[in-house]
């Protein structure tokens, strides 16, 4: 059980809470890892949005309103 996960890629951040893992260590002898079960309380996953959709979404309310 662990309180809180923390992934970060170069353009996407999942944070998980209250995470319940069953897994297998001795997978990893064979450079594997097997998760029989894996839940938590609360996922949240935030994705950086290219310049171009940025850009895009701007235009698109300033044309809105």
């Amino acid at each position: 059980r662990f309180t809180r996960l923390t992934w970060r890629g170069s353009d996407t951040t999942i944070e998980a809470e209250d995470v319940v893992i069953d897994w297998s260590p001795r997978t990893l002898l064979s450079s594997r890892l097997f998760i029989r079960n894996l839940g938590a309380q609360r996922v949240s996953i935030q994705i950086k949005a290219s310049k171009k959709v940025a850009f895009r979404a701007a235009k698109d309310l300033k044309e809105a309103v």
